[in-house]
Parts: C-alpha cells; sequence; structure tokens
C-alpha cells in the first residue's frame, strides 16, 4: 500500500477514496491531478481489466488489506448452466424470466465491492486468492461450495426447501412434486400459484418420467436434509443400467428411495448422490451417469419449453402474491445430522469451525465405545436367548435402538461441549468471552450479544453486517459462531452452560420439563404427577419472524440425571410374549436411554469423577 495523500492510496494496482471507501478510475477527467501522484506506479487500466463485463459482472482480487479498506455488500448472483456468474436483477429477471429460470443452478450469496464502470455499466469486485496466469473475472469452478445457498419458501404455514431442482417438505422431510395430488390436498389454488412463482422444482417430474430408475444429484447437503437413505449400487440388465438397493458391504452409492404410484402399480426410484462411497470406486463410472445425461437432455426441453411457459403465464399475474423466502447456506445443511445410515463420504469440503470439529471428534468416541458395548449386548441375545432374536424383526428394532442411541450420544455431548473446552483449558476463544468486535457487540459461548440492545443477534443479518467493518465481520466469521438457519430444522431449546450470557441479556424464568424420552418442553402445561421432572430456568426467546421462536435455556451438568425411565421404542404387539424376550428389550431399552448415555458419557470423560460431581461454572 502506499499513501498518494490523506484521502487516496494505492494497493494492489488500484486507487482507493479512502474517505468515501470506494475504487476510483484515475483516467476519468475528475481524477486527473491524482495521476501525477502516481508518478511510474502502475495502475490498472479499467477499459482493459473488465472488458469482459458484457459477459461477466464479477471480478475478484487477491489483496485482502484492499477489501479491508473499501465498502462492501452482499448480493446474490445466478449460477448458471452455462459456467457462468451473473448477478440477479429484478428488471432483467421478469423480461427474460422463461429462459432464465431454467438455465439457473444456484443462488450465490458474494460479498463483494459495487463499481460503476463507464457506458453506465457496474461490476462487482469480491476476494478470493488468483493463481498465476488466472483471468480476473469468475466463473463457478472458482467458488467454494460454502459460498451457495438454497431458497427456503414459506407458504400457508408449510415450509420447502429447494436443493438442486428438488423440493423438499421439511414437516415431512420428504421430497414434494409441485404437481402431486398431495401437495395440491393441503395448498389452495392461491397458495400453489405463490409457490410456482419462486419454485423452479422440476426434478421429481423428471426422475418419474425417466426409463432410468434413478437420477443423480452432486448435492451430499440434500441426504443431510431428506429421512430415509438406502445404499445402492448398479447392474446392467439388457444394455440398461438399473440402480438397486443393496447391503452397505455391497454399495457404491448413497441414495434416497422414492415410490411413484401408477395406473398399474407402484414403481421405485432412487436419487443418488453422485459422488461414490469411500473406498466403492466404480471401474467405469462414464456409462452409469451418462446414460440419464442422456434422457434428462430430453425431458429439460419438454418441461421448460411449453408447460412451464403456461405455467408462468398464470405465477406472474400481479394478483399472485410472492411468498416469503429465505436463503440456507449449502453449509448450514451439511452440519445437520442424519443418524437414518452411516453417510461416510467425504466431508473434507465442509465449512466447519475447530469447534465443529472437535465436537464431532468426541461424538465419534462416545459412539466407538458405546456402540461396542452395545454390539455385545446384541451377541448375548443371540446366543443366550429366543430364536426370535435372530429373526429379521430384532434386526429392524435393534437398528432403531442404535439410532436412538446415537441421537442421545449427540444430544448428551451437545450439552456438555462448551464446559468440557473449560474446564479442561482447551482453546476457548469460540467460548467464553473472547474478542468485542465493535463497541457494541461481544461474542459469549458462540453467541452473538448485543450489550446495548440486552439481547442474542443473528450473526448473519443484514442490518448488522452493514454496521461492521471488513475488519469487524473477519473477526466475527471466523469465531465458528452459532448457525442460526440450524434452528430452521429443530424446534428444540438450546442449552448453555453460559452463566455469563444470561447475565448480559434480557432473559425470562420458564418451567422446563423433561418428558421419559429425554427430551425437553418449556413452559408446559401440564406437569406430572410428582413433578420431578419439572425445573425452573432463565430462557433467551430467538425470533425466527415467519420461522416462529426457538429458545435458549441455561443447562446445568446434572440435568438428565432426572430422566428415569428408557425408550419405548417398540410397538409391543409385535413381539411374542416371552419372558426372555421382554427382559432383553428392556436390556436395550435401558442402555439406550438418555440417563445411561448421560451415565456413560460422564464415566468416559470423568474417570475420576466421584459422587456425580459436576462441571460447574
Amino acid at each position: 500500500m502506499y499513501m498518494l495523500n490523506t484521502r487516496y492510496t494505492f494497493i494492489n494496482g488500484w486507487i482507493v477514496d479512502l474517505e468515501n471507501g470506494k475504487i476510483i478510475n484515475p483516467d476519468l477527467k475528475t481524477y486527473k491531478p491524482l495521476k501525477k501522484l502516481l508518478g511510474d506506479l502502475q495502475y490498472w487500466n479499467w477499459d482493459e481489466y473488465f472488458k469482459q463485463s458484457d459477459h461477466c459482472q464479477l471480478y475478484c482480487d487477491d489483496s485482502s488489506v484492499l477489501f479491508g479498506l473499501i465498502e462492501m455488500e452482499d448480493y446474490n448472483f445466478l449460477r448458471m448452466k452455462d459456467h457462468t456468474i451473473t448477478r440477479e436483477k429484478e428488471s432483467i429477471w421478469n423480461r427474460n424470466r422463461n429462459r432464465n429460470r431454467n438455465r439457473i443452478v444456484d443462488i450465490i450469496e458474494v460479498q463483494a465491492h459495487k463499481i460503476s464502470i463507464s457506458n453506465h455499466k457496474v461490476v462487482y469486485l469480491h476476494y478470493h486468492p488468483i493463481t498465476e496466469g488466472q483471468l480476473p473475472y469468475c466463473r463457478d469452478n472458482f467458488f467454494e461450495p460454502s459460498k451457495i445457498r438454497h431458497q427456503l419458501i414459506n407458504v400457508a404455514d408449510e415450509s420447502f426447501l429447494e436443493i438442486d431442482g428438488f423440493l423438499v417438505n421439511l414437516i415431512s422431510r420428504q421430497l414434494s412434486s409441485m404437481h402431486s395430488k398431495t401437495l395440491r390436498a393441503f395448498l389452495s389454488l392461491e397458495n400453489w400459484l405463490s409457490l410456482k412463482s419462486v419454485a423452479n422444482a422440476n426434478s421429481l417430474e423428471k426422475l418419474q418420467n425417466m426409463t432410468s430408475n434413478y437420477i443423480f444429484t452432486e448435492r451430499k447437503s440434500i441426504f443431510h436434509v431428506l429421512e430415509g437413505h438406502v445404499y445402492v449400487n448398479f447392474r446392467l440388465v439388457n444394455d440398461h443400467f438399473v440402480c438397486q438397493k443393496c447391503d452397505d458391504e455391497e454399495a457404491t452409492h448413497i441414495a434416497h428411495r422414492v415410490s411413484f404410484n401408477h395406473s398399474n402399480g407402484s414403481k421405485i426410484k432412487y436419487v443418488v448422490y453422485q459422488e461414490e462411497l469411500p473406498g466403492k470406486e466404480l471401474f467405469d463410472y462414464g456409462p452409469i451417469l451418462k446414460q440419464t445425461k442422456e434422457e434428462l437432455s430430453i425431458l429439460d426441453s419438454i418441461l421448460n419449453g411449453d408447460i412451464n411457459s403456461l405455467e408462468l403465464e398464470f405465477t406472474e399475474s400481479e394478483e399472485v402474491v410472492k411468498p416469503s423466502c429465505r436463503f440456507i447456506f449449502d453449509y448450514t445443511l451439511l452440519k445437520l445430522q442424519n443418524l437414518n445410515i452411516d453417510f461416510e463420504v467425504n466431508m473434507e469440503s465442509c465449512h466447519h469451525s475447530e469447534y465443529d470439529t472437535g465436537k464431532k471428534k468426541l461424538i465419534n468416541l462416545c459412539q466407538e465405545k458405546l456402540e461396542s458395548k452395545f454390539e455385545l449386548l446384541k451377541d448375548s441375545l443371540l446366543f443366550e436367548s429366543d430364536p426370535w432374536f435372530g429373526t429379521r424383526s430384532f434386526t429392524l428394532l435393534y437398528r432403531r435402538h442404535e439410532r436412538k442411541l446415537r441421537e442421545n450420544i449427540e444430544k448428551i455431548v451437545g450439552i456438555y461441549f462448551t464446559s468440557l473446552l473449560k474446564q479442561f483449558s482447551l482453546p476457548e476463544r469460540e467460548v467464553l468471552i473472547d474478542e468485542i468486535p465493535s463497541k457494541r457487540y461481544i461474542i459469549v459461548d458462540r453467541f452473538l450479544i448485543d450489550i446495548v440492545g440486552k439481547r442474542v443477534v443473528d450473526p448473519m443479518d443484514h442490518e448488522l453486517l452493514k454496521e461492521m467493518t471488513y475488519r469487524e465481520r473477519e473477526i466475527t466469521f471466523g469465531k465458528g459462531l452459532y448457525d442460526w438457519n440450524l434452528l430452521l430444522f429443530n424446534e428444540d431449546p438450546i442449552p448453555t452452560f453460559s452463566t455469563i450470557l444470561f447475565n448480559l441479556v434480557e432473559y425470562s424464568s420458564s418451567q422446563i420439563l423433561w418428558d421419559r424420552y429425554g427430551d425437553i418442553h418449556l413452559q408446559p402445561t401440564m406437569i406430572n404427577a410428582n413433578g420431578s421432572n419439572v425445573q425452573i430456568r432463565r430462557t433467551v426467546a430467538i425470533d425466527l419472524k415467519e420461522n416462529g421462536i426457538r429458545y435458549i435455556y441455561e443447562a446445568k451438568p446434572n440435568d438428565f440425571d432426572i430422566v428415569s425411565k428408557g425408550l419405548p421404542i417398540t410397538d409391543e404387539t409385535h413381539i411374542p410374549k416371552n419372558p426372555s424376550i421382554e427382559q432383553g428389550l428392556e436390556n436395550m431399552n435401558k442402555f439406550c436411554s438418555l440417563q445411561n448415555v448421560h451415565e456413560s458419557f460422564r464415566s468416559l470423560v470423568f474417570p475420576d469423577e466421584k459422587n456425580g460431581s459436576s462441571t460447574d461454572e
């Protein structure tokens, strides 16, 4: 950086107006006196640098210092099928809506500096490293997955997430078709038109009309949202590849099973994650992918042609009310745990902080210890008890217990992890008060606190980001703060051991009830007979607007000691009346219960603990 005078500085080929926080063009007549100050300094020729502005609006620079001096804002860009990046503009969008909507791959949020160039053109400059010989404008292959976002649509008290052309109902966690009878059953015509006005999800329709019984998706995040996954592989039948369900040992991919109803019965097809499972690489994967690409090219021309044009004639009416929408980052969805199946795929590209990584390691350690013991319990039932334990009915029941065991492990680790970091003097920069991003905001237990307003605030709130400098944003984003978008997928109250947090914000005193499953209920209207599972705790409300309210509550280390019963995981009508079977299932229930997981966790993490000593502040 070279200071030209008190107002202008030269950095990385750019001239920066420090007073207005913007980049200027020294070749303009207005800034002619500056050219004398530049001397022999080589600055960018805007006509040459932005010569691709007719085809690209997003440019890049690799100087972090530069972006700390200029104004930055968040802008939405469209990643297109031709690999270009286009700024989302309402005027252009409406004018070419039918053509553009079907060319869009993803919506990307980019923090950039807006630059007005000649001929009334606007371009945007953002930061990312540039390799030698790379052109200064951006195409989609320069973006990390963390920049990709998905549209969350709220309409008629329902929430839908659009991912890679699929529409996911967040209540059922299943795929929905825009044209299904099920969707139309609970959406009025007005609400359906409202949904269609912003959603362009037709991948499920493509799968239904394909000859192949599978379709690929490159978004692993969709499998973190959907319920019910299976392992699959492919076989060649009469020169045609067929996807089939299989055991995990034989699997090459993970998939979501979809059933389509036809006049001659139901038909099963699969949405398959494109990346193969580790160690299960196919010898020749190309023909399997090529088969679906050829079919999709034909279906694209049909679904994106006259059919879509006809629908748009209705949805573009001024009477159609646009639904409430927000955007969810792809990396947020990758943080969601889906325990229906072990999703053993490469997670190196996921956007995880050190906090998330450490927490995941502790979860894996606990799962390894407890699942090995649970396996021994199963073996003892197989060899010493009733033959029923060798049936498929028991195998399915065992898997349900195993999933509940993993859920309870994650729940317990989630409660204790921040307290453990403090107790064992591990890096605390995401746990205790660490840095003050501004004079008004402070970080406590991964939450951003507005000291003046005495409230917890969303670190991704646009109004908040406008108030922060580039450096303040950098500090905040580097702390692995709690992602509020995760709350959209879970209504459970959030525990924190921090007393500091509640001392800095306005809070309410609420009744907390733990039921026999270990689930938490806030301000219960009915209390069980003895009231032993009810506690009064400090709580803080988090307002997600149209998506409701969530709560943070003050947790205590002995919270789960009050949960006394195991999980009634099975329907007793399907179990033979036999004392040995009943006793075996009772032992499984107790082992997987939240109370047993809590006790096992404490004995593992605090081996020298006596008389239930706790991790107090």
